[in-house]
């Protein structure tokens, strides 16, 4: 077998043993399944990159272990994904992966069927807000509707699995979801706030104290939680150098994420690192 052919079967292997891996970890936490005593189509190797990075995007870096809730109905499972920050388009998950940021944590429903987080001092009721109706309803009107009955006295904004920094009370929360409505409206763009604004949180609290102490406690975690996800993207990132085509002779190589003509790199080019190509040099293939 030449030798050319022998190094693409053994990559080709490799990228299966990777994709069979990927899946074996979000296996349990999801409603498919695929064959892993065969090669896996190009479909099913997009499908488990695609909920794999989900996955890990939501329980790498935790200080934590992270609650992995399994809801009793689809309508409390999708509550749950929400206070998280979850993508809940992705409709395969069949758990909810609550980050905690204290051992003491346990995300529950209460009697009205909103998702609660319980601590030890602070509880924290999730209220989703309607992407929609902020952009058709006047946001301040729609967010006060949603609030104005409940004995909480102080509000944050949840933005994906973050939150945005300080506390609000009930009279300014929703001026505040406005800003945020008015300044990231463009729906092409991917800071549009359809994408990440979630909804509220309701605090539950005895002392001021102890809201400072969790909130405290809630950023640490988000400080830890990103570098561990920074870490891991760079010890998994492939630096791109060049980019090939094996045809049957030949590889030919670009420096550049253009063509020498400056039109685009077209699909059928693999991206290869500096190593590689270095590789290839020494073995005479370029």
């Amino acid at each position: 077998m030449p030798k050319k052919v022998a190094r693409k079967n053994t990559t080709q292997k490799k990228q299966q043993q990777q994709y069979k891996k990927m899946f074996k970890e979000i296996r349990k936490y999801v409603d498919f399944s695929v064959d892993l005593r065969f090669s896996l189509s190009p479909s099913e190797k997009a499908k488990i990159t695609k909920y794999h990075k989900e996955f890990s995007r939501m329980t790498v870096g935790k200080p934590y272990e992270v609650q992995v809730y399994r809801a009793r109905s689809k309508d409390n499972l999708k509550k749950a994904q929400e206070l998280g920050g979850q993508n809940t388009a992705l409709k395969g998950f069949k758990v909810a992966f609550i980050p905690k940021t204290s051992p003491h944590q346990k995300l529950s429903f209460n009697k009205k069927g909103e998702a609660v987080l319980k601590s030890k001092f602070v509880d924290a009721i999730f209220i989703p807000l309607d992407a929609e109706l902020l952009a058709t309803d006047n946001a301040v009107d729609y967010v006060e509707g949603k609030i104005k009955n409940r004995s909480e006295k102080m509000f944050s904004i949840q933005a994906g699995d973050y939150e945005i920094g300080g506390t609000f009370s009930k009279e300014k929360v929703g001026k505040e979801v406005k800003k945020l409505v008015e300044k990231y409206a463009d729906e092409e763009s991917n800071n549009f706030y359809g994408n990440w604004l979630g909804g509220l949180f309701a605090y539950q609290f005895q002392n001021q104290g102890d809201l400072d102490t969790y909130r405290k406690r809630k950023r640490d975690a988000q400080v830890k939680k990103d570098r561990a996800r920074r870490s891991k993207e760079r010890t998994g990132r492939v630096k791109i150098f060049y980019w090939y085509r094996e045809d049957i002779d030949s590889v030919t190589v670009t420096k550049s994420e253009k063509m020498k003509d400056g039109s685009p790199v077209p699909d059928y080019y693999k991206a290869i690192t500096k190593r590689e190509y270095d590789r290839f040099l020494r073995e005479g293939e370029i």
